[in-house]
């Protein structure tokens, strides 16, 4: 088992790859199932500790500025979409990890405090897709707010355009597939079942 100091081992996942392709190309299926299946508290971490760094820099008061900021955040978002479809799947044993890694209050790393993965995770990338500067114009946001919800299109409620740019549609695109990643979970499971078994990410959304 990797310790939590082994940043060397950890931060290459945000800090290496240049855009998704990187991330679904290096990290192959067969990669993420050898570990999940036999290095499951390894797997468990590389999220944890993924997610840990996906909340420092979406708290940045400099993201817009930062383009390394924004690029490793996004590099984050990328890894748990890469990542989170192999929790909800069912092992080649029958078993399931996702309570374990989703919904099962545990203690965060580096602070000892218990929390829940699924809960914060599905809260923090709501966030992210009315966070400053990534996926709606700085301008919009006042100095002392990261996150403002608001309608990114005129329409309902909303009598004009944001002018967001081409960085923000993009970066909302990214955002959004970890969302509909997270909502997935009903995708794996039998239809049969699938009335009976509920979809804990939806719940948590509503």
């Amino acid at each position: 088992s990797l310790p939590d100091t082994a940043e060397d081992a950890w931060s290459p996942f945000w800090l290496m790859p240049d855009g998704p392709h990187d991330v679904f190309s290096l990290v192959t299926p067969a990669d993420i199932r050898r570990i999940r299946d036999n290095a499951q508290e390894n797997f468990i971490k590389l999220i944890d500790k993924v997610f840990d760094r996906l909340l420092v820099l979406k708290s940045a008061r400099d993201l817009a500025k930062s383009p390394t900021n924004t690029k490793q955040l996004l590099n984050c978002v990328r890894v748990l979409t890469r990542l989170v479809p192999f929790v909800y799947e069912t092992r080649s044993d029958g078993g399931s990890i996702e309570d374990i890694v989703l919904w099962t209050q545990r203690p965060r790393p580096g602070s000892g405090a218990d929390y829940t993965l699924g809960k914060q995770l599905v809260s923090a990338t709501i966030d992210l897709l009315f966070t400053s500067g990534l996926t709606v114009p700085q301008a919009t946001v006042g100095e002392d707010t990261a996150v403002r919800y608001t309608i990114w299109e005129n329409g309902v409620g909303q009598t004009s355009s944001l002018g967001s740019s081409k960085e923000n549609v993009s970066n909302r695109v990214e955002v959004l597939r970890l969302l509909l990643v997270l909502c997935c979970k009903t995708m794996y499971i039998p239809p049969v079942r699938s009335v009976a078994i509920p979809n804990q990410a939806l719940h948590t959304i509503a």
